[in-house]
């Protein structure tokens, strides 16, 4: 991935840790070895729960578009 691609999926992340307050709560994220897809993953740790997994996706999804 390039660099600015990177720095996209990382303010993606970001965004949505401080949309869902996941950042107040002692989020560290970690990268994850992803697969074949275009999608990243990342582990996010919160102190004292679970761990999240977040796929990213390299774009907007049209929901409307996927077939029902």
């Amino acid at each position: 991935m390039e660099r600015r691609g990177a720095d996209d999926v990382r303010e993606r992340i970001d965004a949505y840790l401080a949309s869902t307050a996941l950042n107040t709560r002692g989020a560290t994220v970690v990268p994850l070895t992803g697969d074949a897809s275009d999608r990243r993953y990342v582990r996010v740790l919160l102190r004292d729960e679970p761990a999240q997994v977040l796929a990213v996706h390299p774009g907007p999804i049209d929901f409307d578009a996927l077939p029902s």
